[in-house]
């Protein structure tokens, strides 16, 4: 642990986790405050989503924060082939909003019926994962009629379309 004055405060650190304070006392006991918080966090039990189609995505706590992690289980030489991983979430439940919207969008194939809605929980992402499926089909039908890239983004992007 690292403690400086900076300016007429104390800066308190420990990795990157960071507290001021009048006093080192008081910075050292603000930071151990937000050591027992990331701890806290840290004890919850990850969350894993399993879409039925090969992709799975975890949520979970670390010190700084929440984090997901979406995997298809492709490997080549022990290494997942297409993953993707984001932290700096505030709440548990911002970061599954978030990882279940991200899977439905993993998921989508324009040429194919159906979607995969029934991952998203929340309404307002359900509705809002609804508007990017209307833009992405658009998209795809404007250049099976022969749009540049362009020309299908504005079409898809003027909507609605059936």
């Amino acid at each position: 642990m690292d403690i400086a004055r900076v300016g007429r405060n104390y800066r308190a650190r420990l990795e990157m986790l960071e507290a001021t304070g009048p006093t080192k006392f008081e910075a050292q006991a603000a930071l151990f405050d937000q050591v027992e918080a990331a701890l806290a966090r840290c004890r919850r039990v990850p969350t894993l989503i399993d879409t039925l189609q090969g992709v799975v995505g975890v949520v979970w706590a670390d010190p700084n924060g929440y984090c997901y992690f979406i995997s298809d289980n492709k490997t080549v030489a022990g290494a997942s082939t297409s993953a993707r991983g984001f932290c700096s979430f505030n709440t548990f439940e911002e970061a599954e909003r978030v990882l279940r919207r991200h899977l439905a969008q993993w998921l989508f194939d324009p040429k194919k019926p159906g979607d995969c809605a029934w991952l998203i929980t929340h309404p307002d992402d359900r509705a809002q994962h609804l508007d990017w499926v209307r833009w992405q089909r658009a998209y795809s039908d404007g250049k099976k009629r022969g749009m540049t890239d362009q020309e299908a983004r504005d079409y898809a992007t003027m909507g609605p379309h059936s």
